[in-house]
């Protein structure tokens, strides 16, 4: 296994994932998927459908929801 994939799955706190609904590298797209699927955590897929690979345009959105993710995992534990 590679060393990416070995560090996902060893996570033992929440994992949050983002991703643009518009990202053009297809192979970014399969690794995250991959990555996300081999996480044994607790994880959360989030889709922003009109972001593109850098998510112009949508930090401010970013920023919230990544607020919001953070509040809810305090509020848990």
């Amino acid at each position: 296994l590679n060393p990416t994939r070995r560090a996902v799955e060893a996570l033992e706190v929440p994992l949050l994932a983002v991703e643009g609904g518009r990202e053009q590298y297809e192979f970014i797209r399969r690794s995250r998927y991959g990555l996300f699927r081999a996480a044994r955590c607790p994880k959360t897929l989030v889709l922003l459908g009109h972001a593109d690979h850098k998510f112009k345009g949508c930090y401010e959105e970013l920023s919230s929801l990544l607020a919001k993710w953070l509040e809810e995992l305090s509020e848990c534990g």
